[in-house]
């Protein structure tokens, strides 16, 4: 069979294109996923130490649970603790919710303000958060009751100071101002 030279300068071309596709496939296309494939082996190879770590705490506080007879009480009462604790930032929570208390108290209305945040947390995953609350007039044992109240309701929270104040106008009403802490999650 003889080929004409129509032929055999098609066959040409399509070895040409072939031979200009297959390289532009090698060097332009899988060459980036060789790079990314690298970058990636390298990640892999870096999270290796970390992977041993976090193993090896695993096994840590495996045992110490099997050791420890309170460790199904710890874990119900961090269970119940991050169940107390809303999701979200605490400026959207913390005013709202004792707000509310202290209108079920009957306590007047609550002025709050954000202090900075202390450093000195040392639970993974949470953080302290300061709030400063200011009752501008309040009865004195309505104040200590509700105060009392918000103790017990509030298991979570610390009161770090408290200031009050007398009126000089009545007696029975006093200003008072308070510091809370309480645990957020981050």
């Amino acid at each position: 069979m003889k080929l004409s030279k129509e032929q055999i300068q098609k066959g040409v071309l399509v070895t040409m294109l072939s031979v200009g596709g297959l390289y532009y496939y090698t060097f332009e296309m899988l060459k980036p996923l060789a790079k990314r494939e690298a970058a990636a082996l390298a990640e892999i190879t870096a999270l290796g130490p970390k992977i041993k770590e976090a193993k090896s705490k695993i096994v840590r506080i495996n045992a110490i649970q099997a050791g420890d007879e309170n460790a199904a009480e710890a874990q119900r009462v961090y269970a119940l603790m991050k169940a107390k604790i809303p999701d979200g930032q605490p400026v959207a929570w913390i005013p709202t919710r004792f707000a509310e208390f202290f209108k079920k108290q009957g306590v007047g209305k609550p002025i709050f303000r954000c202090n900075p945040e202390p450093t000195d947390a040392d639970f993974p995953g949470y953080k302290l958060s300061s709030w400063t609350v200011d009752l501008p007039s309040v009865g004195i044992a309505l104040f200590g009751e509700a105060l009392a109240g918000l103790e017990n309701q509030e298991g979570l929270m610390q009161i770090t100071s408290l200031q009050i104040d007398s009126v000089a106008a009545d007696p029975r009403i006093r200003h008072a101002q308070f510091t809370i802490s309480t645990l957020v999650k981050k």
